[in-house]
């Protein structure tokens, strides 16, 4: 009995590091994404049009990727939880640091192909029917690379259609 305990535990601490293994090998090179980012986003829980911009800071961990904000006053503290999928893209779950804070949700991000900039949704958790609360996320190593973020992500904004405006492809 316990030579299949010990057995499973070695699996499951073997499967860990190999994991841990694959997604510091994916986060380096070309699109090398640790350390220090610019960030601006219009935030999901906030009624404001206007952006909000603060520096993050994005580490490997042994279960994928943390984007945690850098504390300043003033400031929104936030961390996600990542995964890099297809080295092209970060999603994972988010939630506030702020004590007593239960805002949380899910941030979808793109990375470029030059791996300077980022940009995406940040998503918090409905809290009314037939409301969205989404927000806009961008990321850049320098400002530069930020504005690059707000060009890409600027074109790819569509206009909400009726539903009744439909097409079939074949």
């Amino acid at each position: 009995m316990s030579e299949v305990i010990f057995s499973a535990i070695v699996g499951a601490v073997i499967s860990l590091v190999f994991t841990t293994v694959i997604e510091l090998w994916k986060g380096r090179g070309r699109r090398h994404l640790y350390g220090e980012w610019f960030s601006a986003v219009q935030p999901v829980y906030y009624d404001t049009e206007k952006w909000h911009i603060q520096k993050v800071h994005i580490k490997p961990t042994i279960f994928g990727l943390v984007v945690e904000t850098m504390k300043s006053d003033g400031k929104l503290q936030w961390r996600m939880y990542a995964k890099l999928e297809d080295r092209t893209f970060l999603v994972g779950r988010w939630k506030s640091l702020r004590p007593g804070s239960i805002s949380n949700g899910y941030m979808s991000i793109q990375i470029s192909s030059n791996g300077n900039y980022m940009f995406g949704h940040d998503y918090g958790a409905a809290v009314k029917h037939e409301k969205s609360d989404f927000g806009i996320l961008l990321l850049g190593r320098s400002r530069s690379d930020l504005e690059s973020s707000w060009k890409a992500m600027s074109r790819g904004v569509r206009e909400m259609l009726p539903l009744s405006e439909k097409i079939d492809f074949h």
